[in-house]
């Protein structure tokens, strides 16, 4: 469309008709300003679309071709008032354009029509509709008045509900709760499966709305109770007898059940004889006091009965270490799972007692923790081999030497999974004598956080009694010689993460050319001790690790900055991108993150160059979390309190 202009405007100049160039060229760029709109809209680039009709308009202001793609654009959304403002824009320019007349009368005649009310359409039809919409929750913020009351009318199409029930300022309790009543009671059906309930007084009320309803097929029940019961003393009392009165009428169904509070709980057997079909129960506290302690009650009137539990989640907080717990999760609960026992509040108590009876009693039992929190898939089957994953967080809870020593001298065939973070005067106790350690034959992965090494080869030891490692996961510690030698020395480590660890350079430079020429180690995440730790020899033996797939280099390194003025590379830098090369780690690499902040542009530039395909992609949301799964995320998340900091991409300033 634009060569004949482009040709006329060569003819033009070869004979030195400069009026006549001029205005082909003007012809020309219009041409090529239509074609790279038409370009954009069929490529379902509307906004790209939209600026070049916006050139087209500037440039060209007695045109109409910028104004009818603009129209396109808007009649495509459905914004048919932008759009009919759009053709008569244009037809102001061409009152006798015949085409845009019509599609002027087109676009108004959209805006006119009459539909037929969408209610009378019947219910297969609406459940058609639906079913063509993402599993995922959207929140809708434009919904036209038919289409909202079209919603409310068909309960009967949800599944999950969320009630928020806390009271605005202005209105009374009573106005309140009647209005919330008469909302939900019209629009409950019995095919809620989940439902999540946040309310700040009172919560068995709403359960009973449900119940009322009919709602007796819930599978997933998430209690956000941010009530103080000190301060209501009728709501303290009466608390315990309304939930033995309305837990077995919500759902015989129910197989999770969340619960939040300020409230320190005192009865995980009543949830557990009230509800057998439970099978995950969880209870996260989030502030309190000893004050919100509810009050032993005689459950005698609640009879015990086996139950279906396979995850118990509960804090801390019990009077007896634990021993009326242990003793009925293990005569009641003969397919528990997973137990972890919260001990992020402030009240510690100690748990030996606890840990010694369930790990003994329980026969099903495949996960222990004390924080950190890690997510066990449920299997079927008994586990009469022992457990499989162990968490032990020494900072939060209070164990005996004698007890770790006996739990992993128990489980150490069967261990597959142990994280393990010391507290201020602990160190590894089940090492303690360097001549007789423990051996884990099956353990993949190994964390390790905050322990003080009284003996400097302890952590050597259990390095050199596991064969099978994959996941080496080291924090805030000291690694000596042995530890060193010990990591060069594993067969299968695919996973490496030194964080905020000690080292001397002599003795990483060692570890890190143990896996040059290697296809073994696959991901590595490094975060120096120090700030300022030089990169010299670092960065070059990085690079000749070519079977990496993600690497993450944190913290205030220090980086090789060129002098100002200089347009050479860093030797430093140089070094490691012909390394990369040469090792294959630029071609093989999937994620690269490095702390911005301290990357200087000249090396921000360098690694672009070369690692810029890997800084900007997107993994797949099941890649990135398996990668924080192996990485250690959420162990580095517990052991130092606080987020770890998401690496960002080198950018170039």
């Amino acid at each position: 469309m634009a060569r004949p202009f482009v040709e006329t405007v060569l003819g033009a100049l070869d004979n030195q008709g400069w009026d006549q160039a001029a205005l082909a060229m003007t012809h020309a760029f219009q041409a090529i300003l239509d074609l790279q709109a038409r370009h954009h809209f069929d490529a379902h680039n509307h906004d790209r679309t939209l600026q070049c009709a916006q050139d087209l308009i500037y440039h060209f202001p007695t045109s109409t071709v910028g104004h009818s793609w603009e129209a396109k654009v808007w009649e495509y959304r459905l914004n048919l008032v932008r759009a009919t403002a759009a053709y008569e824009s244009a037809l102001l320019l061409d009152p006798n354009d015949t085409a845009l007349q019509d599609k002027l009368n087109a676009v108004k005649e959209k805006q006119a029509r009459k539909l037929d009310p969408i209610t009378y359409l019947p219910d297969d039809i609406f459940l058609q509709i639906f079913d063509l919409i993402p599993r995922e929750l959207y929140v809708c913020t434009r919904v036209c008045k038919t289409w909202w009351m079209v919603l409310l009318s068909v309960p009967h199409l949800w599944t999950v509900l969320n009630i928020n029930l806390k009271k605005p300022r202005g209105r009374t309790k009573k106005e309140f709760l009647r209005d919330c009543e008469t909302g939900l009671t019209n629009h409950l059906h019995p095919r809620l499966q989940e439902v999540r309930l946040t309310a700040d007084k009172d919560v068995c009320l709403p359960l009973s709305w449900l119940v009322k309803a009919g709602c007796t097929k819930i599978k997933s029940l998430s209690i956000c109770d941010t009530c103080r019961y000190s301060k209501h003393p009728r709501l303290r009392s009466a608390f315990i007898p309304q939930w033995i009165d309305i837990l077995p009428k919500v759902s015989s169904q129910l197989t999770h059940l969340s619960l939040t509070t300020i409230t320190f709980p005192m009865h995980m057997e009543l949830f557990l004889a009230l509800l057998p079909s439970l099978q995950v129960l969880q209870f996260e506290l989030l502030q309190g006091d000893r004050s919100d302690f509810f009050m032993r009650w005689n459950l005698s009137p609640v009879k015990p009965r086996i139950s279906h539990l396979r995850s118990l989640s509960w804090p801390v907080c019990w009077h007896d270490f634990g021993r009326r717990e242990a003793v009925y999760l293990a005569r009641y609960c003969p397919h528990l799972q997973d137990v972890f026992i919260d001990c992020s509040n402030e009240h510690i108590i100690r748990c030996d007692q606890f840990i010694r009876m369930v790990q003994e009693s329980c026969q099903a039992l495949k996960s222990l923790s004390l924080a950190p929190r890690r997510v066990v898939p449920m299997v079927e089957g008994d586990n009469a081999g022992g457990l499989q994953r162990i968490s032990l967080n020494l900072k939060k809870a209070l164990l005996s030497e004698a007890t770790v020593t006996a739990l992993l001298q128990r489980h150490r065939h069967s261990l597959e999974e142990l994280q393990y973070v010391g507290g201020a005067k602990t160190w590894l106790p089940f090492l303690s004598t360097p001549a007789s350690p423990i051996q884990f034959g099956n353990l993949h992965t190994l964390a390790v956080s905050h322990v003080r090494m009284q003996i400097n080869n302890s952590l050597a030891n259990i390095l050199r009694g596991c064969p099978t490692l994959r996941n080496v996961q080291l924090c805030y510690m000291s690694i000596k010689a042995d530890t060193a030698v010990a990591l060069t020395l594993l067969p299968r480590v695919e996973m490496l993460m030194l964080f905020e660890c000690t080292v001397q350079l002599g003795r990483l430079f060692q570890v890190l050319e143990s896996f040059s020429g290697k296809d073994q180690l696959k991901g590595l995440t490094f975060a120096p001790a120090n700030d300022g730790m030089p990169m010299v020899g670092f960065l070059r033996r990085v690079g000749s690790i070519g079977s990496l797939r993600y690497l993450r280099l944190l913290g205030k390194l220090c980086w090789p900055d060129p002098n100002p003025g200089t347009t050479l590379r860093n030797p430093i830098i140089q070094g490691f991108i012909d390394a990369a090369t040469e090792s294959g780690l630029v071609q093989n690499l999937r994620m690269l993150r490095i702390h911005s902040s301290v990357v200087p542009n000249a090396v921000g530039r360098a690694i672009e160059d070369t690692f810029g395909h890997v800084m900007h992609n997107t993994l797949s949301e099941h890649e990135t979390s398996d990668i924080r799964v192996k990485f250690g995320d959420a162990f580095i998340k517990e052991t130092n309190g606080k987020l770890l900091q998401e690496a960002t991409d080198v950018m170039a300033i």
